[in-house]
């Protein structure tokens, strides 16, 4: 019976499995030796009933940490898994002459020789991006409109992962690449992601081109919330680690949790000028264009 509580209380929610994950692999490495175990019970049951207890002490942190970031109303009174506004506003500009991890900038990588620039290297000075992302409990929407921005230009949203402690331990990332971020899709599209990192597309799903104006948007659904969430890569169906279109050598699928403190963006909207394609879970050559991280 423990056990199958146990079970259901893990299935509610991949942030919750994903703690649990972290506590589990701390008490195999550094577990409670010598503790005593009462009669008439197995040492097992005593460590699940370890576990239910810090289980039921994760839930009542996370109902908390539900809360949205700003004030924002359920759209269907007395749901408790209607959406709400976990924020809506300014997607923060970077600069452009700032260089991505895989060595492009906005300042030399999406300046064109045939354009007559006010001056050189242009920056687009007037380009901006509002944000908005509706959250229920299980799932958000994001949206994006981006205006005055690079015309006629291919743009993807990412979702970053990997980030520091106040001790400057690194820590998360994904398991499918071993990159700091990951495209941010629902999971239902990380088989086409993964077929896109072998094969580059012309689209993916997290991403859109500005027209001649430089305007452009893009609305994704996703199947995890993202303020105080995690990614659910655990969802991957047909995962395959043997599959060599990864990039990693042992890629593994399980939930990572989208933390906002040691993190320079939680999401970031960059441009592919040099090729204009889609490289599916890895960025490829892109340009930073806006950031945002949660709790500004």
């Amino acid at each position: 019976m423990a056990r199958k509580m146990l079970i259901s209380r893990i299935n509610r929610s991949p942030m919750l499995l994903a703690l649990i994950l972290m506590m589990v692999l701390g008490m195999a490495c550094g577990g409670q030796a010598g503790a005593s175990v009462p009669a008439g019970e197995s040492a097992p049951e005593v460590k699940i009933q370890a576990l239910e207890a810090k289980i039921a002490q994760l839930e009542q942190q996370l109902e908390m940490e539900e809360t949205p970031v700003s004030g924002g109303q359920p759209s269907e009174a007395g749901s408790a898994d209607a959406p709400v506004v976990a924020f809506s506003g300014n997607f923060p500009r970077i600069p452009a002459d700032t260089v991505m991890g895989t060595g492009q900038s906005v300042a030399v990588e999406c300046q064109d020789p045939k354009a007559q620039y006010p001056y050189t290297p242009y920056d687009w000075p007037d380009a901006s991006a509002t944000l908005e992302i509706l959250q229920a409990v299980s799932s958000s929407t994001v949206t994006v409109e981006v205006s005055s921005a690079k015309p006629n230009t291919y743009y993807t949203l990412w979702l970053r992962l990997r980030g520091k402690d106040a001790s400057g331990n690194v820590f998360g990332g994904s398991p499918l690449t071993g990159k700091p971020g990951t495209p941010l899709v629902p999971t239902s599209a990380l088989p086409a992601a993964l077929a896109a990192t072998a094969e580059p597309v012309v689209r993916g799903v997290n991403g859109f081109n500005t027209d001649q104006e430089g305007n452009g948007s893009v609305t994704i659904d996703l199947d995890f919330p993202i303020v105080n969430g995690a990614y659910p890569f655990h969802r991957f169906e047909g995962f395959d680690p043997a599959d060599e279109r990864f990039p990693l050598d042992t890629p593994s699928a399980h939930p990572v949790a989208i933390v906002g403190q040691g993190v320079p963006f939680t999401l970031r909207l960059a441009s592919h000028c040099v090729d204009g394609l889609s490289h599916g879970l890895l960025p490829g050559p892109h340009e930073g264009w806006f950031d945002w991280k949660v709790g500004e």
